[in-house]
């Protein structure tokens, strides 16, 4: 990338964030999404640091998953992006 133009400073400015377009591609989508689902159903070869349910209520799960990429290579590839 280069400089930003003065229409996207002031649109940042306006806003607060910029629209770049897509960060990630279909395919990386899916795969991110596909390495969640083992991870949050325990099917992964190995454990994230923590998965757990914030709450404590399973009719109101807030699920926090400490350090994902240990457990799945599709996130410890966008580990640095």
């Amino acid at each position: 990338g280069g400089m930003l133009t003065d229409e996207q400073i002031a649109s940042f400015r306006e806003n607060g964030f910029l629209y770049c377009g897509p960060v990630l591609t279909d395919t990386e989508l899916a795969d991110l999404r596909a390495a969640l689902d083992r991870v949050t159903a325990g099917e992964s070869e190995k454990s994230p640091e923590a998965l757990r349910n914030l709450t404590g209520d399973p009719e109101n799960v807030v699920t926090q998953i400490v350090n994902i990429w240990e457990a799945e290579p599709a996130f410890a590839r966008h580990l640095h992006n």
